[in-house]
């Protein structure tokens, strides 16, 4: 072989390899795309029911406080029996959907008549600093948080859970668009239910 022909049989191999990786990566990139897309579509009607049981959770705490001289529940087993009947609206609808796919989102539990109850719900009310984030921010501030659904698309569409700081405003950008956007649902303490808008309010 010709020392001419050299140079353009590494060019040649070079483009190739450029191209099969350019196409790996763009296989990737719809992968991950076309994965986020349907985990959202599967979601639509379990965030209406999440909705509800963000409703739930305030008609109770309303409740609660109203028999006890404005004082918020100092635990999640003081809801049960009287303001909450059924523990399992503490598992969030898509939480409950994705166990049964052994995929196990981020959750607490607490004890209730010596069982074990999964919970994957932010309570907001029973957190330190509450009370004085109710006096900045008001009545509008989160009482309860739902972060399921978020995690959700996030780990469906890369296969893998997120880390804590995926979603800051610095990494968001580099995310899926259809992941960036996954929603945080809650209802605030004056008693309204839907998406949080700012990662302040989460």
């Amino acid at each position: 072989m010709s020392k001419s022909k050299v140079p353009l049989l590494l060019l040649i191999v070079a483009v190739l390899i450029g191209l099969g990786y350019g196409g790996v990566t763009m296989s990737k990139s719809m992968g991950v795309a076309s994965r986020a897309e349907a985990e959202a579509k599967a979601e639509e009607s379990e965030r209406k029911e999440c909705e509800a049981r963000l409703a739930l959770f305030y008609t109770a705490w309303k409740q609660y406080r109203a028999d006890h001289k404005g004082i918020d529940p100092p635990d999640l087993p003081s809801l049960f029996p009287k303001y909450l009947s059924d523990p399992s609206v503490m598992l969030c609808p898509t939480a409950a959907r994705l166990d049964k796919q052994k995929i196990r989102l981020e959750r607490g539990g607490f004890e209730l008549n010596r069982k074990m109850i999964p919970e994957t719900y932010g309570f907001k009310w029973l957190t330190a600093g509450y009370p004085k984030q109710v006096k900045k921010f008001g009545d509008t501030i989160p009482l309860v948080v739902c972060k399921c659904h978020q995690q959700a698309i996030y780990e469906l569409a890369y296969n893998k859970p997120p880390r804590e700081s995926v979603f800051d405003d610095e990494s968001r950008g580099k995310l899926n668009a259809t992941v960036a956007n996954a929603p945080i649902l809650g209802v605030r303490r004056n008693g309204t239910v839907g998406v949080l808008d700012s990662s302040s309010e989460r």
